[in-house]
């Protein structure tokens, strides 16, 4: 295989890898857009200041856990394309304190 060929191939390899996470991207920024606009609602429907807390906290724990997940993947995949494996494991946002 010649230089220009390897080349060829690597640049293919790396803009297929940029593709699938380009579309893993816009899928979760659908996705948390769906569910913020969501939450206006949910917010609307309490009754009182109770009730509006813990819907933002349970909004708050989703969305966070969404977010470590997306990035979690995005590690893995950039990992994977590197030929190494992220440093860190994931991070575990339900363990979070009230």
């Amino acid at each position: 295989m010649t230089q220009l060929q390897e080349w060829l191939n690597s640049s293919e390899i790396l803009m297929k890898n940029a593709f699938e996470l380009t579309l893993q991207c816009i899928e979760f920024g659908e996705t948390r857009l769906q569910e913020d606009f969501q939450i206006l609602g949910k917010l609307m429907e309490c009754k009182d200041l109770d009730q509006v807390a813990d819907c933002h906290k349970a909004f708050t724990r989703k969305a966070s856990k969404q977010y470590m997940d997306q990035f979690n993947g995005i590690s893995r995949h950039l990992a994977g394309m590197m030929g190494t494996k992220p440093e860190t494991g994931p991070v575990d946002v339900t363990a979070m304190p009230d």
